[in-house]
């Protein structure tokens, strides 16, 4: 059985801001949490991977004080039914942390998690841009997408097209 969800997503989210940090200065802090996810064995269409976005605000050494604000890239077929070898795109859907973990866990996945890691502001913005396009309703899904265009995209090239540097050219 599955382990409970939203405790579990609440205190993961709590770890990237648990770590201590030497002496807090206070200001605004961002980090980023990459997911996995695949049943064992693993088949194809219960892959999944995203990522959820934390952009900590506050002032002290006290890290239970600062605001925390969170957001999820997880890039799925509306019907939340991966069809591998489907040509055509199909609307998509984007997932918060909880309905992504209740969906992978429904599918008796495994999820892997790696973070929190620190990142720029820059990078913080850009996934606000992303997941804007992502639940704008002009994107579309398809599980093997090209990494040229946002609009028809699969899970990690929806969280690729966050990295300033690379982007989603440089994950086939």
């Amino acid at each position: 059985m599955a382990p409970t969800v939203r405790p579990l997503a609440i205190a993961l989210l709590g770890l990237a801001f648990a770590w201590p940090a030497g002496e807090a200065k206070g200001g605004e802090f961002y980090d980023v949490m990459i997911f996995g996810s695949q049943p064992r064995p693993k088949l194809i269409p219960y892959t999944h991977t995203w990522a959820t976005f934390i952009r900590a605000v506050g002032e002290g050494s006290d890290a239970n004080s600062y605001a925390l604000y969170q957001h999820t890239i997880s890039w799925l077929p509306e019907s939340l039914d991966v069809r591998t070898w489907r040509l055509l795109p199909e609307k998509g859907v984007n997932l918060d942390l909880y309905q992504t973990l209740d969906a992978v866990y429904r599918n008796r996945e495994e999820v892997t998690i790696w973070g929190p890691f620190r990142i720029l502001p820059q990078v913080y913005e850009r996934s606000l841009g992303v997941k804007a396009i992502l639940d704008s309703g002009r994107a579309e899904y398809r599980a093997i997408s090209t990494p040229r265009n946002l609009l028809i995209s699969d899970c990690i090239h929806a969280v690729a097209a966050v990295n300033p540097v690379f982007g989603r050219g440089h994950y086939p």
